[in-house]
């Protein structure tokens, strides 16, 4: 029998029971095929696990193990854990069951027997589309995480294709919580450019909604049978309309009362990924992920190559091949503020850094604390609190920017150069501090996103061909874009780019500065 030490740390503050999950190293050998795994607290009592194998070693002993648990850590502090392995037993799982997700005719999903799940979107031409399952797996199925994965087509009335969705639904036994990740990847058939109007997570109760809550700066109390909505215009400012009001950065929950109590929702860093909007109106709630908005909201948002590439008119573009998803959460036992604050700091396990560094998973590396480390912990924090402070005070946010930085070569998006996403883990590996890997998550999630090429069509990989001349390379999904305008090109004509940059004096005030708009330079793939 092994073990490895695991830390659950807390910085939301709602001292309740949560769902932990997330991925711990272990060393090559020592929990061969086919070991079993159990968890015990720092009394001693066993806790109900689940433990998958991620990745193996070579020998097929277990590399990366996901664990998930639920545990409720002292406000502001740690709970320790003891995570054992070999021929024992796994501890028995007697916590509650899970919320139940089934099918539902004329939706996604069906959340027990309270709300049906669609995902809804208009395009620039004012056709709307609507989500349609081809392809339904059971990812896990445990006894404690259970996840659903769902792909399709969003897909008109007649028929008529737009673009590729996702949706992962994850449930904890000893819960009421549902985690919902929906993803679209911009896939259109035709054009460098995939216009859309609004793209909205939908939920509709299953009896009439009552009295609704929408969560702003503070509450936003909305009669029942009254359409409103709380739209993020900036990472600053939103505004109501139906009702009267405005404020700065809204927390991103909204509440409901059904026959059978309040459900709230939440979305993970909401006003980060601005514009984002909650609303009710027609019987069902809506989570605006590209929310409606009218042509000029944006324009106050300045410098222009920094933000409004994504505008047009009235509707955004996303470039041919980019994705983007959401974490949404959802308590059938709501309490909106403290599943916002949850959303935002999700309880991880984190391994003793001195375990997991001797696993051999990372590079020569060293926890932080020991002596030889003292000048370069202090010189790594005071990084991480710059990087953290240079995205707020350049306020580096937006729905297609969230977890990148922006300034690199004057005016361009950064994309992580050099590997951010990996430097972060790195911290959160030396120091089981659960910030670092809340913003390598962000940093991650972006670069994956956003900044990989998912698709190419026959018109994008044209353009790329006819304006950056490479036809024996040519572009193709898993290529990654370096630092350009609007991270990833092609929202502007490349002649007001180069204008741009010379300008800006980028390239020492060549005439012609490389412009960055294509994925060939391999140096920025990791």
């Amino acid at each position: 029998m092994q073990e490895l030490t695991i830390r659950v740390q807390d910085i939301s503050g709602t001292n309740r029971p949560r769902p932990v999950s997330g991925g711990v190293p272990l060393a090559e050998g020592a929990a061969p095929a086919g070991s079993t795994f159990a968890l015990r607290d720092a009394t001693g009592e066993a806790v109900p696990v689940q433990a998958q194998v991620l990745a193996p070693w070579k020998d097929g002993s277990a590399r990366w193990v996901v664990v998930d648990f639920v545990a409720q850590p002292p406000e502001g502090a740690e709970a320790e854990y003891t995570l054992t392995w070999g021929d024992a037993e796994d501890a028995p799982a007697t916590l509650p069951a899970p919320v139940s997700l089934t099918a539902a005719e004329g939706a996604l999903l069906a959340i027990a027997d309270r709300l049906s799940v669609e995902l809804e979107m208009t395009d620039a031409d004012g056709v709307r589309y609507t989500a349609q399952v081809e392809e339904t797996e059971v990812e896990t199925s445990g006894p404690i995480r259970a996840t659903l994965a769902l792909r399709g087509q969003m897909r008109s009335q007649d028929g008529g294709r737009a673009i590729s969705f996702r949706l992962r639904a994850s449930t904890w036994a000893g819960t009421s919580l549902v985690k919902l990740e929906p993803m679209i990847i911009a896939d259109p058939d035709e054009g460098i450019m995939c216009n859309l109007r609004e793209l909205s997570l939908t939920l509709t109760p299953k009896g009439e909604i009552g009295p609704v809550r929408l969560g702003g700066e503070a509450p936003v109390a909305v009669p029942g049978g009254q359409a409103a909505r709380l739209l993020q215009i900036d990472d600053e400012n939103y505004r109501l309309e139906g009702i009267e009001g405005a404020g700065g950065k809204a927390q991103g929950w909204l509440e409901i009362e059904d026959a059978q109590g309040t459900i709230a929702l939440a979305l993970r860093e909401f006003w980060q990924q601005w514009p984002k909007s909650l609303e009710v109106g027609d019987g069902r709630v809506m989570l605006g992920l590209f929310p409606r908005f009218a042509e000029g909201d944006f324009d106050h948002m300045e410098p222009w190559y920094k933000y409004l590439y994504l505008f047009e008119g009235d509707h955004y573009r996303l470039r041919t091949g980019q994705a983007r998803h959401w974490e949404v959460w959802v308590d059938l036992e709501g309490d909106g503020a403290a599943l916002a604050r949850d959303a935002d700091a999700p309880l991880v396990p984190a391994a003793d850094p001195a375990q997991a560094i001797a696993t051999g998973v990372w590079d020569e590396i060293a926890p932080a604390g020991v002596a030889e480390m003292t000048e370069y912990d202090a010189w790594a924090e005071r990084l991480f609190d710059a990087y953290c402070g240079s995205i707020e005070g350049q306020r580096d946010y937006g729905a297609m920017n969230w977890g990148d930085w922006f300034g690199e070569r004057t005016v361009n998006w950064g994309n992580h150069e050099y590997d951010t996403t990996n430097q972060l883990l790195i911290q959160f590996a030396r120091t089981a501090d659960p910030r670092y890997l809340r913003i390598a998550e962000a940093a991650g999630h972006h670069s994956s996103e956003v900044d990989t090429i998912h698709f190419v069509n026959d018109d994008l990989a044209e353009y790329f061909e006819e304006n950056f001349g490479h036809a024996n390379y040519p572009s193709r999904p898993g290529m990654v874009h370096e630092h350009a305008v609007g991270h990833v090109g092609c929202f502007y004509p490349i002649e007001t780019v180069r204008e741009l940059l010379v300008a800006a004096g980028v390239g020492g005030g060549r005439a012609r500065p490389y412009l960055c708009l294509d994925p060939y330079n391999l140096g920025h793939i990791s």
